[in-house]
């Protein structure tokens, strides 16, 4: 026998004898004994992953992607980006803002965002990654907990536990979902957290260093996801059931390494409260009733369990409403399963000191304890949502490797039976894949994802709200109304179905002949009031309606269909309709814009006309609607041009023409400047040009 191998043999007799003897460890306890071991199971992980997430890398943006990161303009500057990672909440909690309390999460996409504008695959890519090395910490945690209820080292648990971990299908809803980083985040550092913690409280060197960096890392995962506050209660478990073998003395002996981690939740609690004004859910608007989510969580924890058990029902928005009572048979049904649950656990105890039952109750504990913040009495917007278990699932992993390793590792378990456990155990893990995979590629298009969404709960008014947005933006204006009209028949009175399907209608009209397109206002006209009446509050659906009561004037008044009170009433209201909107959001260009032009085409009020174009004229464009500067300039120059001020015209229409330089309007309205300078040639050309650009779509 070689030296070197005495020597190998020596250090693993060694290491064994201070598994048996002692709690303490060095870093590389929490890895294989051989290097090449723990590469191996990365290497795998990270194939495993790629291989089921790699179709989606490409996908588009989808849901809360679009307000957090495509419209967010916090993260597209990096000037006073910390001013804009973490600032007080208003009233108005805007959704295209960073969410204040997560400021690491929009730090990561900032510099995404910095990297890749808003290509899609960084995004992705960065989700992905971090989800394996979630999968990496998990294997080297159950190489720990195994160690230390165990008494022995290996490889096998652990492995099996991060491969069901990083291939499971419920995963698919946050790695898939850009927004859902936050989850994938405060994993990480509170993983991380908990490895260095228990380094601190066991290990041997650098010691000094670990227990900061489970420190930075609480507060690192606290601030990618609120509901890493409970990290503190699991250290506490992890030291009561695994380091202190339910000895409380032991623990009292280790309460200076608690008493810190629960003074910095507290802290960031008190911060959060006195800041940011709540502690709850910061961006939810309309949370659901807390007696009723409460009621409904027993239902909510067992499909979790069923989806982590059997990937089946799995949907990226689960439409189901809050319970109305506890009598409801699967209501009152799951809080008897749940309480079975526990009084098992409570059997279980009685056999705690068994290294199996250890390793049970820790990770029921871990379950119960990471779904508290979301399935309890604080509610929130949404009574199932798979990213909620990501963290807690994790102990599902666990607990299925377990279920694997006990017989494969058994005394008395034969050969046969333990190639017959592996051969389950391998084609469970290739069936999560396989699962896994298809599930992911749904985020590959976001019609298929609101499609399943729909299939499974047709009465999901959001996910059908969703797909007509969709169909919408690819032109499929016969499938956006239909999904429109099933919003309007699920949820009658919300604005979002009335005034989509208005706007849809307003615009099929403008190409319409007379007589249907005063058919199509008939039905525009009260969609737009429905959504005004419902959503008071909104500038955008009064200056809607303001442009539909105009349209109606103008077409009625053309066709001879209107008395002349009827006419000045219905101005009336779509001037009413304008002012209404400028009021609700004086930053409103469009309205400025269109009052203006009301004014000088219907009433010659021309001096007013040139206050509302001047008020408007610094304020930014609709998104949708970027020549709005230029049409002010426009029609501001042909209001002076009225007033017979050649000079301040002239100005104007410069000014718009440099903003878009192929408008028919401006150069229509140069027309008549030079005719009235009596500019002939130039006026002219300006004619040219103007039926040039005539036939130009409208911008």
């Amino acid at each position: 026998m070689s030296k070197r191998t005495r020597t190998q043999q020596g250090t693993a007799v060694a290491r064994q004898q201070a598994l048996t003897n002692g709690s303490t460890m060095t870093p590389a306890d929490l890895l294989p004994g051989k290097w090449w071991v723990f590469l191996l199971v990365a290497v795998v992980l990270l194939a495993l992953t790629f291989g089921i997430y790699q179709g989606s890398l490409h996908g588009p943006f989808t849901f809360d992607d679009r307000p957090k990161i495509i419209d967010n303009p916090d993260i597209k500057d990096w000037q006073h980006i910390w001013a804009k990672l973490v600032y007080p909440y208003d009233a108005k909690r805007e959704m295209t803002r960073n969410d204040p309390s997560r400021p690491v999460v929009y730090l990561s996409f900032a510099f995404n965002y910095a990297l890749g504008k808003l290509d899609t695959f960084g995004y992705r890519l960065f989700n992905v990654l971090l989800h394996c090395l979630n999968a990496l910490l998990l294997f080297a945690c159950t190489r720990l907990l195994m160690r230390l209820a165990f008494k022995r080292e290996g490889w096998l648990f652990p492995a099996v536990a991060a491969a069901l971990f990083a291939i499971h299908p419920i995963c698919t809803s946050t790695v898939s979902y850009v927004f859902s980083r936050s989850d994938i985040l405060a994993l990480f550092f509170f993983l991380s957290s908990l490895l260095c913690f228990a380094h601190a409280v066991t290990g041997k060197h650098l010691r000094f260093l670990s227990y900061p960096a489970a420190l930075v890392c609480f507060a690192l995962s606290f601030y990618s996801k609120q509901s890493a506050a409970t990290l503190p209660v699991l250290l506490l478990l992890f030291d009561l059931v695994l380091l202190s073998a339910y000895d409380w003395r032991q623990v009292g002996r280790r309460v200076g390494y608690h008493l810190p981690f629960w003074a910095l939740l507290v802290g960031m609690l008190l911060f959060r409260y006195l800041y940011f004004g709540t502690i709850g859910d910061l961006e939810a608007k309309t949370p659901l009733a807390a007696g009723p989510y409460f009621m409904t969580q027993g239902y909510s924890i067992v499909r979790y369990i069923q989806m982590i058990l059997a990937p089946v029902g799995l949907c990226f928005d689960h439409g189901i409403s809050p319970a109305k009572s506890f009598a409801e048979p699967q209501i009152i049904g799951s809080w008897l399963l749940i309480a079975a649950a526990l009084v098992g656990l409570l059997l279980l105890g009685r056999r705690k000191q068994t290294p199996a039952a250890q390793l049970v109750i820790f990770y029921a504990g871990w379950f119960i304890i990471n779904l508290a913040p979301t399935s309890s009495f604080l509610p929130t917007t949404a009574v199932i949502v798979e990213n909620r278990v990501y963290i807690a699932g994790l102990a599902w992993a666990g607990l299925l490797a377990l279920c694997y390793y006990l017989p494969l590792c058994g005394k008395t378990c034969t050969k046969a039976a333990q190639v017959a456990f592996l051969c389950v155990a391998l084609l469970h893990i290739t069936l999560l894949t396989a699962l896994a995979t298809e599930r992911n590629s749904l985020y590959a298009d976001e019609v298929k994802l609101w499609k399943d969404v729909v299939e499974q709960y047709p009465k999901n008014g959001r996910a059908h709200m969703v797909l007509g947005n969709l169909y919408n933006e690819r032109k499929d204006e016969d499938k956006a109304i239909e999904e429109f009209e099933l919003v309007k028949e699920l949820e009658p009175t919300r604005p979002d179905a009335q005034g989509n399907l208005a706007s849809i209608y307003y615009k099929r009209g403008k190409t319409a002949a007379p007589n249907d397109r005063l058919e199509i206002l008939n039905k525009t006209i009260p969609l737009y009031q429905g959504e005004v009446r419902n959503n008071p509050s909104s500038s955008m659906a009064c200056s809607n309606l303001a442009n539909a009561l105009y349209a109606e004037y103008d077409l009625k008044t053309a066709m001879h269909l209107i008395t002349p009170d009827d006419a000045r009433a219905l101005l009336n209201s779509a001037i009413d309709a304008y002012r209404k909107s400028i009021a609700l959001h004086p930053q409103y260009a469009d309205a400025y814009y269109e009052l203006g032009t009301l004014y000088i085409a219907e009433q010659a009020r021309y001096t007013d006309a040139i206050e509302l174009f001047k008020a408007g004229l610094p304020l930014p464009p609709s998104p949708d609607k970027p020549n709005t500067d230029a049409k002010l300039r426009g029609n501001l120059g042909f209001a002076y041009l009225k007033l017979h001020n050649y000079a301040d015209a002239r100005t104007q229409l410069d000014a718009a023409l440099r903003l878009d330089p192929q408008s028919a309007d401006t150069y229509r309205y140069y027309t008549m400047l030079y005719h009235a300078l009596n500019e002939p040639e130039k006026e002219q050309a300006a004619r040219a040009k103007a039926e040039q650009y005539r036939q130009r779509p409208p911008a």
